[in-house]
């Protein structure tokens, strides 16, 4: 059996700017590229996470695209739910966990 597709993405805030529109940062959705946001934010930290996990051929299709495509289709995904403050992150990470040479 070979290991499934998965993407985890990181999307770090200079605040986690959703609160004080009242969202908890945990959105799904089975008819976008991105099913899954949660507040993945540190305690006591000024600093807004947003974290994302992308699977199978989902997942298979933002490898296909360059990085900086990959992350405007996650930021996209993200303004559409918390807003345009999404588009304004301080760093962004994504991971392809089927590149990593332990999970195959």
């Amino acid at each position: 059996m070979t290991m499934g597709k998965v993407i985890k993405c990181h999307a770090v805030y200079k605040t986690p700017f959703w609160r004080q529109n009242k969202l908890s940062g945990t959105s799904f959705s089975i008819d976008e590229t991105i099913e899954l946001s949660v507040d993945n934010s540190v305690p006591h930290s000024p600093l807004g996470i947003l974290t994302s996990l992308i699977h199978a051929d989902r997942a298979e299709f933002l490898m296909s695209l360059s990085a900086e495509k990959r992350k405007a289709t996650i930021l996209k995904t993200y303004a559409k739910r918390f807003g345009s403050e999404s588009w304004q992150t301080v760093f962004f990470h994504d991971y392809s966990f089927t590149s990593d040479q332990w999970t195959s």
